[in-house]
């Protein structure tokens, strides 16, 4: 099995905030998934309407797992929360800006919560 590495950057310089991560083997799987805009509605006669708006990079929320037995690595996910207003995150699948939503580190286990607004590359 490959480890999935992912960059994390600030759009500012910040000798501090530039990271590459080795995701979990959960998230690696998390990072891979994505969903159309799209509702069903039940109509009266026993049907459906679809209201199809298509699929939209800015809808996905990535949750990042990391091994945090290193205090550094928590540390630079509460600084990449508490700090900045928007990321950048590289993967495998391209380069996303992104919002930092919440972070944790419990267990041995840090995670950050990323929105994803765009895709850059």
């Amino acid at each position: 099995m490959t480890r999935r590495t992912v960059g994390i950057s600030t759009f500012e310089y910040d000798p501090l905030g530039a990271r590459t991560l080795y995701l979990l083997p959960d998230s690696r799987q998390a990072i891979n998934r994505g969903a159309r805009r799209a509702t069903r509605t039940k109509t009266l006669d026993g049907a459906a309407v679809v209201y199809d708006a298509g699929y939209a990079v800015a809808d996905l929320t990535w949750e990042l797992a990391v091994d945090a037995k290193n205090p550094l690595v928590g540390a630079f996910l509460a600084l990449m929360v508490k700090t900045y207003n928007l990321i950048r995150i590289c993967t495998d699948d391209g380069v996303f800006s992104a919002v930092p939503s919440r972070w944790a580190v419990e267990n041995g286990r840090a995670t950050l919560e990323a929105l994803v607004m765009e895709r850059i590359a």
